[in-house]
């Protein structure tokens, strides 16, 4: 894969729950990815209020700053490149700001990118490589067909983000929502490809990372506010989505660029 991004610096913000976005211009373009909360910015005459798992392009020598505070829950990755004619013709193909089709996988370019970055000499070329897929990544068109069913789906997994913390089950959401049980995690599934306690066990396990990089809470303490009722069971599903136990992934992403205003 030839590079057509010159990769500049990045990095994960996560708020302290105060501040906001300063107000500047930048010689390069700009991606933000919101991981989670709220971002509430303008760019020249133009306001965005970017959630989770939707994106943002910012171009260069264009005024933009924030509109609202920080949210104590917001926390986002970011990254400066610059580009020639082709990849110039690739960004002018993107939505400026746009949900992203693939979270999961945008996430994981960006941990790449930040590890490389963070080596005593890092590699340009496979920074430069990729960015180039950050940028195919925030391309990717999500599927089409907003209708009824994708809404309560959508219902669904919205009260999961705002309820993970708490004891929660596929038949509570069901009846809180007024529906079937069944009906529902069928129609969670066909929208979304994961079972509702598949999604629950994502958000928990998420929520465990985001406090394990931003805190130095005991992991006993992070299982409890994460929503996991058994220590082993958390450590078990951590171990399948990271490859490693919690303490190992703390130690390991300590170095990560990371900035918290």
């Amino acid at each position: 894969m030839t590079a057509l991004f010159d990769e500049l610096n990045g990095g994960l913000f996560v708020s302290r729950g105060q501040g906001i976005h300063p107000v500047r211009k930048i010689d390069s373009f700009e991606i933000i990815f919101v991981v989670s909360g709220q971002l509430g910015i303008f760019e020249e005459n133009t306001n965005f209020i970017v959630n989770q798992n939707e994106r943002l392009l910012l171009f260069p020598g264009r005024r933009h700053g924030g509109t609202i505070d920080y949210s104590p829950d917001l926390s986002f990755f970011w990254v400066h490149f610059r580009c020639g004619s082709e990849g110039l013709a690739v960004i002018n193909k993107l939505q400026q700001y746009d949900g992203i089709a693939r979270p999961e996988k945008l996430t994981n370019w960006f941990r790449l990118l930040l590890d490389e970055q963070e080596l005593s000499k890092p590699n340009k070329t496979q920074l430069d490589l990729i960015m180039n897929l950050i940028v195919i990544e925030c391309g990717l068109v999500k599927e089409p067909g907003v209708n009824v069913l994708l809404a309560l789906a959508t219902e669904t997994r919205n009260y999961i983000k705002l309820s993970f913390a708490t004891d929660i089950s596929t038949s509570m959401i069901a009846d809180e929502l007024g529906c079937n049980p069944d009906y529902l995690g069928q129609i969670f599934k066909q929208c979304f490809r994961r079972t509702i306690s598949e999604e629950l066990n994502q958000v928990r396990i998420k929520h465990a990372e985001k406090l394990l990089l931003t805190t130095k809470k005991h992991i006993n303490e992070i299982i409890h506010e994460s929503g996991f009722n058994d220590a082993a069971y958390f450590r078990r599903r951590f171990r399948r989505y990271f490859k490693m136990t919690p303490g190992q992934y703390r130690k390991l992403h300590a170095g990560y660029h990371l900035n918290t205003e």
